[in-house]
């Protein structure tokens, strides 16, 4: 009988941290993976929309931004757009602040964090 109580245990052990782990993050705000490919310009941009409007996660959005395939898109993204678009200028000084795609360039990316608050 300890034989079988050992797998059940187990069996229930496992199937509660299933359920508890296909649990997190679900909540109003789409949560994202990151892709397998860089993303597309397009594709950005309605990621973009979808964080401005509060459809996507922090956390999903900073992931894909952050992801090493997509710095080059989102440092050309944000450079085409930087003198009229404040998330445009946020992502630009954090490509500067963290040398994503650009080198590292502290006095740079604090001007641009400072133009996108104002």
């Amino acid at each position: 009988m300890k034989y079988y109580n050992s797998y059940f245990d187990k069996f229930i052990r496992v199937l509660l941290f299933v359920i508890i782990i296909s649990s997190v993050g679900t909540g109003c705000k789409k949560e994202i993976s990151l892709p397998l490919s860089p993303i597309s310009t397009s594709e950005l941009e309605s990621l973009i929309e979808d964080f401005n409007n509060n459809d996507v996660s922090w956390d999903s959005f900073r992931a894909i931004i952050s992801d090493s395939l997509n710095y080059k898109v989102v440092y050309d993204w944000a450079v085409s757009y930087a003198a009229t678009n404040t998330t445009a200028q946020f992502l630009l000084g954090r490509c500067y602040d963290n040398g994503e795609g650009v080198e590292k360039n502290l006095s740079k990316a604090v001007e641009l964090y400072t133009k996108a608050v104002d």
